[in-house]
Order: structure tokens, then sequence, then C-alpha cells
């Protein structure tokens, strides 16, 4: 019995070492990681564009900012009601840049792992355990480490990416895509609501003593500059959202599968180099 279970432990070790060379050099992982991480730059390429384009409506709505009163202590200021979102779409465009750089990164190394070298460095390690394991010998810590290492370097990033791509179809992509679309169709808003209010009040200002009632029954500003203040509210609602998104893309999801792939591996190979009791 004893026996029957050596030749099966070993002959599952041999398969796995064969799977392991296999996908080394199979290219049929490589190419889907490589496409995701081209989609995933991609929308952070377009969502750095929106983010710069909100923050440039916004300025130009600030840059224009008017005030106006309405009878006795009321005050409109069509700029005003941007300051609150201003900072945050300001630290948004910073935010989707470091993203947009990550993903950059993670294309980097990807293409490091799809490397000859590694290739040829990770055969050698798989046939140098291989020898050390069925002659019965321990295998020492340097080469386990090193083995880690180089396995690390050929398929953490390409799994990674893969797993990572796969929980943001599942349960990140309709939020993305929704939160997206509303802070785009804030900042067309923008640009549509505070030209007009601002050129309206500046034609309208000139004579507004003269004519004060006429000006104020003809055009009034405030369900504008409402129209306004709840599109801006919205958009920084979704600017949060994607903020979760891409922060859960770039850092925390690749991160915690980073640290489960190194358990497995490191389990995986730490228990079958020792040598039987």
């Amino acid at each position: 019995m004893k026996n029957i279970f050596e030749i099966t432990k070993r002959s599952a070790v041999l398969i796995l070492l064969g799977l392991i060379l296999f996908a080394a050099w199979s290219p049929k992982m490589d190419a889907p990681a490589m496409e995701q991480v081209d989609a995933g730059l991609k929308r952070a390429f377009v969502t750095f564009a929106t983010a710069r384009a909100f923050n440039a409506a916004i300025s130009v709505a600030q840059g224009t900012e008017v005030s106006l009163s309405f009878g006795a202590g009321v005050t409109l200021s069509v700029g005003e009601v941007l300051d609150p979102i201003n900072d945050l779409v300001e630290q948004f465009s910073n935010f989707m840049l470091l993203a947009t750089v990550a993903f950059g990164v993670q294309k980097v190394l990807l293409m490091m792992g799809q490397f000859e070298y590694v290739k040829v460095l990770l055969t050698a390690i798989l046939v140098i355990s291989g020898i050390v394991y069925f002659s019965g010998k321990t295998s020492p810590r340097w080469l386990n480490t090193f083995f880690i290492l180089v396995l690390m370097v050929r398929f953490a990033i390409p799994l990674v990416t893969i797993g990572t791509d796969v929980i943001y179809k599942q349960f990140l992509e309709k939020d993305f895509n929704t939160s997206l679309a509303a802070i785009d169709s804030a900042t067309g808003t923008v640009k549509q609501l505070m030209p007009n209010t601002g050129e309206q009040i500046k034609k309208n200002q000139g004579w507004f003593e003269k004519t004060k009632d006429q000006v104020t029954s003809t055009f009034d500003p405030r369900p504008h500059i409402e129209k306004l203040k709840q599109s801006a509210d919205q958009a920084a609602e979704r600017i949060v959202h994607i903020i979760v998104v891409f922060l859960l893309q770039t850092l925390l999801v690749p991160v915690f599968l980073l640290w489960a792939l190194y358990f497995v591996i490191r389990n995986m190979i730490n228990h079958p180099v020792r040598q039987k009791e």
C-alpha cells in the first residue's frame, strides 16, 4: 500500500511539473491577459479624459462666475455651486492618472514574464527540482525560493490579470459604465447651463435697476442653478463609484490574488520536495 501511494505521489508530481512546463511555453494564457490589460488601459485613458473634460468645464464655469441680486438679501452666484465638487474632480483626475500608470506597469510586467530567458530559466529550475525530488534528496531552501520567484514572474501577472478581469465583468462593469455616462452627462450640463446663464445675466445686468420686475420675470437663473447643483451632486456620487472600481481593479483585488497565488505555490513546492520519512 505504501509503495502504491508513493508511486501515485511521484506520478502526480511528474504530471504537475509537465503541466507547468507546458504552460510556461504556451502563449494561450498570455494573449487573453494582454487583451485584458489593454482593455483596462483603454478604460483608464477614457475615464481620465472624461475627468479632465469635466474639470475643464467646471474651471470655465467658475471663471465666468457672476453675482446678481434679486430683491433684498437674495444673491445668486452662478459658479459658487460648483465649489464643493471642484476639489473632488481634481483629485479624481490625479487618481485616474495613477490608475492609467498602474495598468501601464502591469503591461510591462506581463511582457517581462513572456521574455524567453524567463521561460528557459523556469525550465532549468523545473528539471533541477525534478531531479532532486526523484532522487529522494531534500531540496535546498534557496532552490525552493528561487523556484517560487521564477514561477511568480512567469505566471503571477497573467493569472492575476485574468482573475481581476473576471471579477470586474461580474461585479463592476455595469456600475462603471453607468457612472462614466453620468459624469459625461454632467459635463454636458455644465457646458450648456453655465455659459447661457452667465451671458443672460450679463446681458440683463446693465439695465437691471430700470426694469427689475421685467428681468426677474423673463429670466430667473435660479432654476438653472438648481439643475446645475443637482447634476454636480450626482456626478460627485458617480466619481466615488468609479474610484472604488479602479481601486479594486488596480490595487485591492490584484494584491489579494497575488497573495493567494503565492500561498498556493509556496505550499505546492514545499510539500512535495520534502524527503519522505
